[in-house]
């Protein structure tokens, strides 16, 4: 079974309004970066789990082996999702007010005003969010397995010959999330049953940043990982066609891990945690001349290869001038192509007791084998 891998990084939140909450003051945001791999793991450990969202509902995450995960919702959508999205909410126990947004069930009480939710990228309100039911397979050494659900029309023929639409039918797509020290992955069903991996992956996102956001100050995103082959096979096209390098422009996020990491250097990794920064690195011809840019394996300059395989490792955004005018930007964040095999059997499997505790192992090799695939000098 393929699955499709994302990387998933996190930096610590600073807040700067002084009329937030004073409590905000009390979460330390850099000391949760520095445990964001054991605060995510317990989110899908053995005790229920709630949100506490900046809007003060409180739907449950995490009730036993069932989940309830959230995507971002940053436009209209048609009257028929919104009625489909109503019947979804109703069906995981939320209510809908007269606005359409959802508020919690009676039984939920409280309010939590502790981030408004605006101060902070400006993400969308919560209670806006698109829901869908999730179920947690698997649990342990770092490695989670769950399953998202979403209803799907599945039409048909009765025994008259008349057309039918099934409405009930649902379809689900896995998920694995690795989050171990030097290992941060997601990994998504690449066979799409219910979602495309890239909406999966915006969904896995939106869901551990409505937890990670308020209890903790720290966020995350969720990019496709890329092969530095892929780069270095465009750029060596360009060339064989006359066509020269005028610069590279390296984004550079928040550093998260030391095997990738380590390629910016002690003092610019340092700096960059010291001040809460992103980096960004361009190399460009002396005086607008082209680069002497040399492309094939064994032949590369070193430094410029680990900057290369540092962006494709994270999904970092890099861009490409050439000398005719043109540009080449990777990094898209929506999709990827790199993919892992996974035992078939955890398709099969519908209970995690069922699971060989064995399958983290499996997994964690896999996720290695994807933090290796760009090593070495090309």
């Amino acid at each position: 079974m393929d699955f499709t891998a994302y990387r998933f990084d996190c930096w610590p939140i600073e807040f700067e309004a002084p009329e937030l909450d004073m409590e905000l003051e009390k979460i330390d945001g850099r000391a949760n970066f520095k445990k964001r791999t054991e605060i995510i793991n317990a989110f899908f450990g053995d005790e229920d789990r709630t949100y506490t969202l900046g809007d003060g509902s409180k739907p449950l995450f995490k009730q036993g082996n069932e989940l309830i995960l959230r995507r971002y919702r940053t436009k209209a959508i048609p009257a028929e999702d919104e009625e489909e999205e109503k019947e979804e909410r109703q069906r995981l126990g939320l209510s809908v007010d007269e606005d359409g947004g959802s508020t919690v069930c009676k039984t939920e009480e409280g309010k939590n005003d502790a981030v408004q939710e605006e101060a902070v990228r400006k993400l969308p309100k919560s209670a806006q969010d698109s829901i869908y039911a999730g179920r947690l397979l698997y649990h342990h050494d770092g490695v989670t397995v769950l399953k998202v659900q979403k209803r799907r029309e599945l039409k048909g023929e009765n025994k008259d010959f008349r057309k039918v639409v099934y409405s009930e039918n649902y379809a689900s797509q896995m998920a694995v999330i690795v989050a171990r020290d030097n290992l941060q992955y997601v990994l998504i069903e690449s066979p799409r049953r219910a979602f495309a991996p890239a909406t999966m992956s915006y969904i896995i996102e939106s869901t551990l940043n409505r937890l990670l956001m308020v209890e903790y100050n720290v966020m995350l995103q969720v990019r496709p990982v890329r092969r530095k082959e892929e780069f270095w096979g465009v750029v060596n096209e360009k060339q064989q066609r006359g066509v020269a390098v005028k610069s590279l422009h390296f984004k550079l996020d928040y550093p998260n891990m030391p095997w990738p990491d380590r390629l910016l250097g002690e003092r610019i990794n340092r700096v960059i945690q010291e001040i809460n920064a992103q980096g960004e690195f361009i190399l460009k011809g002396q005086h607008g001349q082209p680069m002497k840019l040399n492309t094939k394996a064994g032949e590369r300059d070193k430094d410029v290869d680990d900057l290369v395989s540092y962006s494709c490792n994270k999904g970092n955004s890099l861009s490409v001038a050439y000398s005719d005018g043109s540009r080449t930007k990777f990094g898209n964040i929506q999709t990827g192509n790199v993919t892992v095999a996974l035992p078939e059997d955890m398709l099969q499997s519908q209970n995690h007791d069922l699971f060989p505790n064995d399958i983290a192992k499996e997994v964690i090799l896999a996720a290695k084998s994807v933090s290796s695939m760009n090593d070495g000098q090309g």
